[in-house]
This record gives structure tokens, sequence and C-alpha cells, in this order.
């Protein structure tokens, strides 16, 4: 297990930022034109989505269905496949106001400074495992 390095963590850090205040260019800024953002089939919207216009639509959807009050990034740590981020999501349903806090698994993987894939996992150990932590 490797520590990220400060210039990606902060990277990553900022592009959370950006979407808790809902600016999904920013967040887009750290991805290659053809990046990919992945859901497992159990997912609410399973499947890839790729380019810019597929991952910015996923992620307005996603601004859209809640009011976001944090994303606190817990852990962040370098594996083989890709950087592991453990995240702390606090918010409400817009729709019914229901709060919902749970964490997420997300792993990037990264090329030359630039997320190339966005993967989301229910659990911790399913992105252990995706990033090669396991």
């Amino acid at each position: 297990m490797r520590r990220v390095e400060a210039a990606l963590e902060q990277q990553i850090r900022a592009g959370y930022a950006a979407f808790l205040r809902g600016d999904i260019d920013a967040v887009l800024d750290g991805f290659v034109p053809e990046a990919t953002f992945s859901n497992p089939d159990y997912a609410i919207e399973g499947g890839v989505r790729r380019g810019r216009d597929e991952l910015r639509a996923s992620f307005q959807a996603l601004r859209e269905g809640f009011e976001y009050v944090s994303l606190e990034v817990e852990e962040l740590v370098d594996g083989p496949r890709g950087v592991l981020v453990l995240v702390l999501f606090d918010a409400r349903g817009k729709g019914s106001g229901a709060p919902i806090r749970d964490h997420f698994a997300h792993v990037f993987r990264i090329a030359e400074g630039q997320i190339v894939d966005f993967a989301w996992f229910r659990s911790e150990a399913e992105g252990r495992r995706a990033a090669g932590l396991d």
C-alpha cells in the first residue's frame, strides 16, 4: 500500500469539493475527454458511461436527486489498479427530504495526472478489490 502523492490527493479532494458545491465543469476538468464512469450492475443506474457528456449527465442527475450536506474523504490509498477513496456521504433526498448518511468506495484510475476511469462501489471491500488492495 502506497500513500497517494500530495498533488493527486489535492486534485481528488478538489473534485469532491467541486461536486459538493455543484460545479460539475470543475469536476470534469480532472478527467480525460474519453473517461469512463462505471457502476456495478446492482447500482440504481448500473453500467458504464463514456466521455464527458455522459459523465456530466450522470453527475448532474446525482446533484438533482440529492441535497448534499457533505462528502467527506475518509481515506485515500494508492493501489496497484487504482486509487481507492473511501467517502462518507451525507445528504437528503430532494423529493422526500429523507436523510441519507452512508459510506461508499470510489476507485480512480489515473494516467498522466488525469482520471481515465471512475468506479463507484457500495462497499469498502469491493473498492479494495477493484484497486488491487485485497
